[in-house]
């Protein structure tokens, strides 16, 4: 026996999942949860609800992903969400797993206006409808921003070069999109300077200069400057970490003249793109460090800028 209270009569039981009842009451659907249990009648507090959000929470969660969506769109950002599930990087994050992969069904259902925050509250964070409300428990947005916070990171770390492209939920949205992943920048390494001499004030004024040249060449190309990192030296150790530039040079002295070599080496070409030669009388002072640095800046700046 089913007491819903005053003029209404249960007419059918359409589908049981998550805790709550979707039932059609006199042609109108209504959601209900259990309130309690008195010997062998059940008490249900009934609500009314709009129809999207009805379906959207009386459909079975995904465990992870179901490829029920043949569009190739939505079977493309499937797929993205499985592989970005399956990552070490959301490897302990259940609650982010689980709602992504809630957000990425209800869209390939085409019911992606359903998952609003109420909605999402019950479906993914088991919430009880009768008490939830979004005002006083955030636990919705606090989620969706730990979800966008953790895709960014997997996207810039792990998932660099996994596929070519990538989820986004544009912040207050709950509909997942899938975008191409934009061209990475092509990074360059900067070996440093190797001095050409045994004289101990040539060997300071090339630890000098390097410094100098990374601390010029970081701001001019931020994220895009590469320091060496041990065992990874070689051409496709590098092409990997996805930089296509190696910077090094030289600096030698001779009969009262500095002279400093730099050239750049375009690692898929395997040629010299840029090379300079610089000669200076026995000026190893800061002016001259910065001089030179900025001039190297200058030219790898205009060259490399397009790229």
């Amino acid at each position: 026996m089913w007491i819903m209270g005053p003029g209404f009569l249960c007419q059918k039981l359409i589908c049981k999942n998550n805790g709550l009842d979707r039932r059609q009451v006199n042609g109108r659907s209504f959601l209900a949860t259990p309130l309690s249990v008195i010997a062998c009648f059940e008490v249900w507090q009934f609500f009314l609800l709009p129809e999207p959000i009805v379906n959207a929470l009386a459909s079975p969660l995904p465990p992870l992903l179901a490829a029920s969506q043949t569009d190739q769109s939505f079977a493309e950002l499937q797929a993205e969400a499985r592989r970005v599930i399956a990552s070490e990087h959301f490897r302990k994050a259940e609650r982010s797993k689980r709602l992504l992969a809630f957000l990425v069904e209800q869209a390939a259902r085409g019911v992606a206006g359903a998952a609003n925050e109420y909605a999402i509250g019950i479906a993914v964070f088991q919430r009880n409808a009768a008490l939830y409300s979004t005002g006083e428990d955030p636990i919705v947005r606090v989620h969706m921003g730990r979800l966008r916070l953790r895709l960014a990171e997997y996207y810039l770390g792990e998932g660099r070069n996994a596929s070519d492209c990538r989820i986004d939920i544009p912040v207050g949205s709950y509909v997942p999109r899938l975008l191409p992943r934009p061209p990475q920048p092509v990074r360059m390494l900067f070996r440093g300077l190797r001095c050409i001499s045994s004289e101990k004030e040539i060997d300071a004024f090339t630890h000098g200069l390097g410094e100098e040249l990374r601390y010029r060449l970081y701001r001019a190309f931020g994220a895009r400057l590469a320091l060496p990192a041990p065992g990874q030296d070689s051409a496709d150790q590098l092409r990997q970490l996805g930089v296509g530039f190696v910077l090094e040079g030289s600096v030698r002295q001779d009969a009262g003249t500095i002279r400093t070599a730099l050239r750049l080496i375009c690692l898929d070409q395997a040629r010299t793109l840029w090379s300079e030669q610089r000669d200076h009388a026995d000026d190893m002072s800061l002016r001259r460090q910065e001089a030179l640095a900025e001039s190297c800046c200058e030219a790898l700046s205009s060259l490399l800028s397009p790229l």
